[in-house]
């Protein structure tokens, strides 16, 4: 389950730099996660997605997350993937 949500969040890119819109999206999932608001990345699943992972589940997966990992302290663009980092990791997840 884990491996579905990452590739939900790493896609890759043509470009080298990360588009606004990609910035948008990554942001808005970073706020979100940091903020505990689980309902709200939930919100911006597919449809196809909601379906694969219903509400508790993702709420519980992220809650869960957060708990283990911590905050997102960094986010870094490598031209195809956003790394994130984590404050309660002592290695990098990428994510």
């Amino acid at each position: 389950m884990l491996s579905i949500l990452l590739s939900l969040f790493s896609r890759k890119a043509s470009a080298q730099s990360e588009s606004p819109a990609q910035k948008e999206a990554a942001g808005k999932w970073e706020r979100f996660y940091n903020n505990q608001q689980y309902d709200s990345i939930f919100a911006l699943f597919s449809a196809n997605m909601q379906k694969a992972l219903p509400l508790p589940k993702a709420a519980g997966f992220f809650g869960g997350l957060h708990h283990d990992a911590g905050q997102i302290t960094a986010r870094v663009y490598e031209g195809h993937r956003w790394r994130r980092f984590l404050q309660n990791r002592f290695r990098e997840r990428c994510f």
